[in-house]
């Protein structure tokens, strides 16, 4: 089948148009530059507690929407035509037919368990295959740092694994108000994720800044909420430090 937008790409049977594409043939994807725009001034914004619920599926995102017959009537078109594959069907079925997984209930053996744990080990210590993602406050960082025209690495293989680090020697750190235990949430006993206290991870935090700054690095730790807040106030943080230092 060919795209309906008359393009004359191939598509699936039960697609109507290549990704991207529309009824109109236009191209509805935006350039890098305009997406980093758009991300720079939604820095800092909070979603609703409402807009919070729906995105996380509590609530229909369409509740008390109405749509008007002319809208109905387009919506029933673009479907017209579109029907599920004989693999999407079996896997319904499965699914409704109440029939368990042919691995439930199974446990591994202690060999096995062993296995697993010596192979992922292997692969903890080969960097190589390792992947690392950048999470949000990361990345508003990064799109700050990226504003004041600062070149940078991600998760670089450093003692503590930096969250973003710049030539020559500046390490920064986003630090999650969970995942790291922010004082000004949790006190001391909290107990916090893998059952260790806030205190434990606050020694394991300090150890990490300490060893990097006696091998010559300067570290910069940020919380959650003073990205959150102004992540541009940060980089212009790292901008004067490091101007004052390459002088």
């Amino acid at each position: 089948m060919k795209c309906n937008c008359g393009c004359g790409a191939n598509i699936k049977s039960n697609r109507q148009f290549v990704s991207g594409h529309n009824r109109h043939g236009v191209k509805t994807s935006c350039s890098e530059v305009t997406r980093q725009k758009i991300a720079l001034r939604l820095l800092g914004r909070q979603h609703t507690a409402e807009t919070r619920l729906k995105m996380s599926g509590k609530i229909p995102w369409n509740k008390g929407k109405t749509y008007s017959v002319e809208s109905r009537q387009r919506m029933s078109e673009a479907h017209r035509g579109i029907h599920p594959t004989e693999e999407a069907l079996s896997k319904s079925v499965f699914a409704r037919s109440g029939v368990r997984h042919y691995l439930y209930g199974k446990h591994h053996s202690e060999e096995a368990k062993h296995n697993m744990s010596v192979a992922a080990y292997r692969r903890m210590k080969d960097s190589t295959k390792q992947t690392y993602y950048n999470t949000s406050i990361e990345r508003m960082l990064q799109l700050g740092l990226k504003y004041l025209g600062f070149d940078f690495e991600t998760h670089k293989h450093l003692y503590g694994l930096p969250d973003i680090f710049i030539e020559p020697n500046v390490c920064i750190f986003c630090d999650g108000t969970f995942w790291h235990a922010d004082p000004r949430k949790y006190h001391g006993d909290s107990l916090m994720h893998h059952k260790q206290t806030a205190r434990r991870i606050w020694g394991h935090d300090a150890n990490v800044t300490s060893i990097l700054k006696s091998q010559g690095y300067e570290v910069f730790r940020f919380w959650e909420e003073e990205i959150k807040s102004d992540a541009l106030m940060c980089a212009n943080r790292i901008y004067e430090h490091t101007g004052r230092i390459s002088k």
